[in-house]
């Protein structure tokens, strides 16, 4: 798919009609490169592409959502608003050369405002040819094909937040959608759950209870995963949310560019007070989100707990009475026993060695606890550094966290007293902007709220999900021995057995691909050559940068004893585990890929996913525009080269960026200009109006 043409008709900073041709003759002249000044207009460009492609399915939002209509009316060019009336579209023009071959479609979305109505029209022309309704629909879902929402953020992509695609954990489920549409085993697995509906159990009863316990467990992690991939869904809803009340916030503070009646003294007291709560607030989320990350689970876990803290007391009382034993038993102890409480006890020898000793070997005896009770076999410090950790957890007080929430509410409700104290001054012109700013406020922390439950849940969701794939991955190990027994029979089952083998070996060459082509790309763009040694991708998806270390056996084998096996999986990463658990040596060194803690600069954090994007350029199977905002807002100006001639200018297929002349400058511009086939500069004019000039970036004409 490659965009042709952009027409923007009072659209944000564009009044009136401005057209962008995006059209490459010449796949060795890819790049079309917009140049303009923050505020400018860029970001409004880049939003219109995906807004006209997607509409309202981009926000996550019904088509008559408040929060879609709101996000128009802001879209709306300010200039072309008369007695709150104005009409706004933007047109692109598409060229798709797989599905539909060859064909142009003229995709056209029209807003128009009537008061507070905004009514929107969506059209699509195929070679001049209107679609029908029918016909309408099926184009749409043929796009999400193409483009699936997995693959968005792949392809339209801002450079400051390009980080979140992948190392917020929120969207490591929508990096495995994309991974596995980009190579297209999406469409294995389709094929695979028909081949299993297809298998039929033998007539014995030990294979129907093997397949049907797989079809339930089966059913039972597709829930699991379902459920999580919603609250994600959600969470990135409720995360859109706040980024829009944000907007309007700010959008709201620009137009009220005044005091108004308040003396500046006493307006700035009143700011300054309600900084106060906001900080109050913020420290009262952090808490919540540190409890929810760090105490909560082991709150959840209390029983556990409990019984944990029995079984190493159970355990110290045994190591006790076994060190008695043994002391009891030796001679010269007794000795001194015998000499020191003769006198105290007015006893002979004989009486202490048949009354004193044989009660005391009773009162052990009685106390003993059975020797099969021994499961953990800690060491004194050892049971008394997790006593220590368990007794934290269980001293926790959640009343603490309702008395956090009670906190936050409490300093809304201060807050709000105080916008009502600004309110009660008579500000001249500003009653109307207090309202909505304070309900934008107050909307603003709800979602908070909610995103904090929703965070909260998500940690569930992943616990039980992980307790569920366990028993998945058993269930489907005795159901392909099952399938094993059976292909000597069965076609089905041989042919399962075989695509089986077919996509994970599939799933290897492409995972291998990516991993390859990443550490090439990855050293080609850093100029740290210590910084890691390459990325694997995780049976999980979690794409883990590791560095090859050298580790000592017996010490990780201490550690695995301290703190369990997850803790160490979870520290080292999942190759790094498989060697050591297959280690059959019990000390020594062996080099591991050990996982990297990735609290990367936020520039080596961007280079890091362009080097990941790169890569994944290789196993795309159908060819997708980029569009680029903002590429090189967060690298130095050391890094700025490699990136524009390895990265850039080896995308493949169009590709569209939009800078600012201090990410590509002019000597940036001669390193790009033998890939650029258009290139505009956008100029900011008065009363916010935003002017194209074709040919030109900044005080430089380019001619092609």
């Amino acid at each position: 798919m490659r965009i042709k043409k952009l027409i923007l008709n009072n659209i944000g900073s564009y009044f009136g009609e401005t057209i962008f041709s995006f059209d490459i003759e010449d796949l060795n002249k890819n790049i079309v490169l917009i140049g303009g000044r923050n505020g400018a207009g860029k970001t409004t460009l880049f939003e219109s592409i995906r807004l006209c492609l997607y509409g309202y399915k981009l926000y996550g939002y019904r088509q008559n959502s408040q929060v879609y209509i709101n996000k128009i009316k802001r879209l709306i060019n300010d200039s072309a608003k008369k007695n709150n009336s104005a009409i706004a579209s933007i047109d692109m023009q598409i060229l798709i050369e797989d599905g539909y071959a060859n064909n142009k479609f003229d995709i056209q979305r029209k807003w128009i405002l009537e008061g507070k109505v905004v009514k929107e029209e969506y059209s699509v022309y195929k070679d001049g040819d209107l679609l029908d309704a029918e016909e309408l629909q099926d184009f749409d879902n043929f796009l999400l094909q193409i483009i699936p929402p997995a693959l968005f953020n792949f392809h339209f992509f801002d450079g400051e937040n390009i980080s979140q695609f992948l190392f917020d954990k929120v969207n490591g489920y929508t990096f495995r959608k994309a991974f596995m549409q980009l190579c297209g085993l999406d469409t294995l697995d389709l094929i695979e759950e028909q081949l299993q509906n297809n298998i039929r159990p033998q007539k014995s009863e030990e294979n129907i209870d093997v397949q049907d316990k797989y079809q339930s467990v089966k059913a039972e992690y597709q829930i699991a995963r379902e459920l999580l991939e919603k609250n994600v869904e959600n969470l990135s809803l409720v995360q859109l949310d706040i980024e829009n009340l944000k907007d309007e916030i700010v959008s709201l503070d620009k137009k009220m560019s005044f005091f108004g009646g308040i003396d500046e003294s006493e307006w700035r007291s009143y700011q300054e007070k309600l900084k106060v709560e906001e900080l109050n607030r913020e420290e009262l989320r952090r808490f919540l989100k540190e409890t929810a990350n760090d105490v909560l689970p082991f709150i959840i876990l209390k029983n556990e707990l409990i019984k944990l803290k029995e079984q190493i007391n159970i355990e110290s009382k045994i190591n006790k009475n076994k060190l008695l034993k043994d002391k009891l038993f030796d001679q010269k102890i007794r000795k001194t026993l015998n000499l020191n409480l003769r006198s105290y006890l007015k006893a002979s020898v004989y009486d202490l060695d048949n009354s004193f000793f044989d009660i005391l070997y009773a009162a052990m005896k009685e106390n003993e606890e059975d020797n099969s009770s021994e499961i953990l076999n800690l060491s004194e410090n050892e049971q008394r550094t997790l006593l220590t950790k368990i007794d934290s957890y269980l001293d926790f007080d959640i009343i603490k966290i309702n008395e956090a929430e009670r906190g936050i509410r409490s300093s809304l409700k201060n807050a709000k007293s105080i916008r009502s104290k600004i309110d009660s001054k008579e500000v001249i012109n500003s009653e109307d902007y207090l309202n909505q700013k304070n309900n934008l406020l107050l909307k603003l922390e709800l979602n908070h709220k909610k995103q904090y439950d929703l965070q909260l849940e998500q940690m569930k969701l992943e616990n039980n999900l992980k307790i569920v794939e366990q028993k998945y991955q058993k269930a489907y190990e005795q159901f392909k021995i099952m399938l094993k027994a059976k292909s000597v029979t069965n076609m089905s089952a041989r042919t399962l057995l075989a695509f089986n083998e077919l996509k994970q070996n599939l799933y290897m060459k492409y995972v291998t691909l990516v991993e390859r082509a990443f550490s090439k790309n990855f050293n080609q763009l850093i100029s740290k050559t210590d910084l890691l040694d390459g990325i694997y991708i995780s049976d999980s998806f979690e794409v883990i940068a590791y560095k090859e270390i050298d580790i000592d056996i017996k010490n990780v084998r201490h550690q695995i004893k301290e703190f369990g096996d997850e803790h160490m999986q979870e520290i080292l990463g999942e190759r790094a585990w498989q060697l050591i658990i297959k280690e059959d040596k019990n000390s020594g060194f062996i080099k591991v890929p050990a996982k990297v803690e990735q609290h990367f600069s936020a520039g080596e954090r961007q280079i890091f996913i362009m080097a990941l994007y790169q890569a994944l350029t290789e196993i795309r199977t159908v060819e997708l525009p980029f569009v680029i905002d903002t590429p090189l807002a967060r690298i130095d100006s050391e890094h700025r080269k490699n990136i524009l001639t390895c990265f850039f200018a080896r995308l493949p297929g169009q590709v569209i960026i939009l800078s600012t002349d201090e990410e590509i400058s002019k000597d940036g511009l001669s390193v790009l200009q033998d890939k650029i086939s258009n290139i505009y500069l956008i100029k900011h004019q008065i009363k916010g109006m935003s002017m194209v000039k074709e040919n030109t970036y900044f005080n430089k004409e380019v001619y092609n």
